[in-house]
């Protein structure tokens, strides 16, 4: 079994294609997305898991109250710079 240790990890995660969401055209893609699996109708949103926050910022973005938890300190304190003015909360958890 293959053991992440995602603290080392955050600090590069988001140069990956679908982490960080740079590219305009995968953005637009998740975002889309996102909003087939989301209720239309504006409300609170859990990612648990969430990285740096990417997915996060864009629940975010389309009006959704976010509450973003993963187990690794370091990427939730990526995930608390990103979600910036949000609103959203960012918690750290794993049980």
């Amino acid at each position: 079994m293959t053991t992440i240790d995602w603290d080392a990890a955050a600090g590069s995660f988001d140069e990956e294609p679908d982490h960080g969401l740079l590219d305009p055209v995968v953005r637009d893609a998740w975002a889309a997305r996102l909003e087939g699996w989301l209720p239309a109708t504006r409300g609170d949103v859990l990612d648990l898991g969430c990285g740096t926050g990417s997915l996060s910022l864009l629940a975010a973005g389309q009006g959704h109250r976010v509450t973003a938890v993963d187990r690794s300190p370091r990427m939730a304190e990526l995930a608390r710079a990103k979600l910036a003015g949000t609103g959203a909360e960012v918690l750290v958890g794993d049980g």
